[in-house]
């Protein structure tokens, strides 16, 4: 089943990608799979990850798994620091794109959590929120398309937009 995808130059930049209005803002998985699932049907898409620091202990933990549409959450995984690019990238606070498995620069446990036997390229881009790094989405695909300008244009904006819903999210628990 090939669905042919949107050429990145034929959406809006603006377009919202997480539609807040159909989900609910309670479940931050259901955020990143809506974030996920809308990125896919633009981009060859074929694994993301979320990944974001846990306040307690200022460490990076992947919490949320999409791959092809098949979601594992529930997870708390904390990432090993040793030789780690998601570390390195969480701390510049600016993306990163990988052009194929080959040039990944970060452990053998990162390598195995982002990529499967179908990436070609990766997008590791930080969710910031009030010039804050609260976490990473890394994004993998099937294609090259993540390096383009427009691909990368239209993954920050959909990262800002799940930044802010993230942290709303978070503030309602903080409010009850």
């Amino acid at each position: 089943m090939n669905k042919a995808k949107q050429n990145p130059e034929e959406f809006s930049p603006s377009e919202k990608i997480v539609k807040q209005s159909r989900i609910s803002v309670d479940n931050i998985s259901d955020l990143f799979v809506e974030f996920s699932s809308n990125l896919a049907e633009k981009l060859s898409i074929n694994r993301s990850v979320l990944i974001l620091n846990q306040q307690q202990t200022n460490q990076l933990a992947a919490i949320s798994t999409w791959e092809n549409g098949v979601v594992r959450d529930g997870l708390t995984i904390t990432l090993p620091s040793e030789s780690s690019l998601l570390i390195k990238v969480a701390e510049k606070g600016v993306a990163n794109t990988i052009d194929s498995p080959v040039d990944f620069s970060g452990n053998f446990f990162e390598k195995k959590l982002l990529f499967n036997n179908e990436s070609k390229s990766l997008t590791i881009q930080p969710l910031i929120y009030d010039e804050k790094v609260i976490g990473l989405v890394t994004l993998s695909s099937i294609s090259g398309e993540l390096t383009n300008k427009k691909s990368q244009s239209l993954i920050q904006e959909a990262a800002e937009q799940l930044a802010s819903l993230i942290i709303k999210r978070n503030n309602k628990d903080v409010a009850v």
